[in-house]
């Protein structure tokens, strides 16, 4: 097992800033998701712990051994792309044997190390295959066998599911994290996808604009957001500018354009006066009949049927629309023009000043 050390790492492409003084540590088996929108920076930062591009600025140490300049066949990692990069003159078990073979271990030796890694991808059978004649998810498995059979110390992962269908990214997801973790290989893994990141990380490092703007456990960066970013980007939300017409420790009442007013609990409110923004979750914000404290009325454009739950279209006096799930009424219940009054629940409804989280 091994850790990794990120310190002060910068990354430029001429004037252009990819990844701007960024420092995080990962812990010996830990799987850690690097999440953000495309451009962000995640996959630079991911190619400079493999060793593919070198930083700017920044020491970058693996097991405590500072690997800043070292070549990638030298850190002792292994890679898995979203594109699979199989050779594909190979059969699948040449592919397997190929790092093994770059690292001299003798040929009875790497046969058994290739049907063992075809064992724990659940493809046996498939070894004389070539590449092409397997599914996109099979090659994705083959993969994964080939960079786990030089046994790594650290295993990266390169968005590795972004081109299979949704029910396979499901459960290639949950078996690269079984499987990682069952060999207890350090693994860093990029993604954009929110689920994804959220489903098999032990900790999320959240990226935008080559910068971190939040480290934690998938819980604390889904409930608890520390900007506005992150809650508008992780998960569905709703937000709604609003004003601060009263402020006061503990407490904070905030002024929609409509006219209506919500008291929420803040320990440090902003100011009287600040426009802030309020954003709430669509199933944290249910639709009665009869108005309770922290609620508004809204009107009923549509509802929809979305399987496991009713996506319901509100808007509010002034025009604002608001989305709510509803996870235990039809459809057919909502009526276009119908009069609700939404709920907000006070402890998971976020004030945002300035894009920053008032707690």
């Amino acid at each position: 097992m091994v850790d990794i050390q990120i310190s002060d790492i910068t990354l430029k492409y001429d004037d252009f800033v990819a990844v701007d003084n960024i420092s995080f540590n990962i812990k010996d088996a830990e799987l850690v998701t690097i999440l953000g929108p495309s451009g962000c920076g995640k996959t630079t930062l991911l190619r400079s712990i493999a060793g593919f591009i070198r930083p700017s600025s920044g020491n970058l140490f693996i097991g405590g051994n500072d690997v800043t300049h070292l070549p990638p066949q030298k850190r002792n990692t292994a890679m898995i792309f979203q594109n699979y990069a199989l050779w594909p003159h190979m059969t699948i078990n040449k592919n397997i044997e190929y790092g093994l073979r770059i690292k001299g271990m003798p040929k009875e030796e790497r046969m058994r190390k290739v049907r063992e890694m075809l064992d724990m991808v659940q493809l046996a059978d498939q070894g004389i295959k070539m590449p092409t004649q397997l599914s996109g998810g099979q090659q994705q498995r083959i993969a994964l066998a080939r960079a786990l059979a030089v046994d790594p110390q650290v295993l990266l992962c390169d968005e590795p599911l972004s081109n299979l269908d949704a029910n396979l990214r499901i459960e290639l997801r949950q078996e690269i994290r079984d499987i990682a973790k069952n060999l207890g290989v350090t693994t860093v893994y990029v993604t954009h996808d929110q689920s994804e990141a959220l489903s098999i990380s032990d900790r999320i490092v959240v990226l935008h604009s080559g910068v971190i703007r939040q480290i934690g456990p998938p819980e604390s960066i889904f409930n608890d957001p520390d900007d506005l970013f992150i809650s508008q980007f992780i998960g569905d939300s709703n937000s709604l500018k609003a004003t601060v017409t009263k402020s006061s420790p503990g407490s904070t009442v905030v002024e929609f354009g409509s006219g209506e007013s919500l008291t929420l609990p803040v320990a440090n409110p902003p100011a009287k006066g600040s426009i802030v923004t309020v954003v709430t979750r669509p199933n944290e914000t249910p639709l009665t009949k009869e108005s309770f404290d922290h609620s508004v009325k809204v009107k009923v454009e549509y509802a929809t049927f979305m399987g496991d739950f009713t996506r319901v279209l509100v808007t509010m006096k002034g025009g604002k629309r608001l989305v709510v799930r509803e996870d235990k009424r039809v459809a057919s219940e909502f009526d276009v023009g119908d009069q609700y009054f939404l709920t907000f629940t006070p402890t998971k409804t976020h004030i945002f000043h300035e894009g920053i989280r008032m707690r």
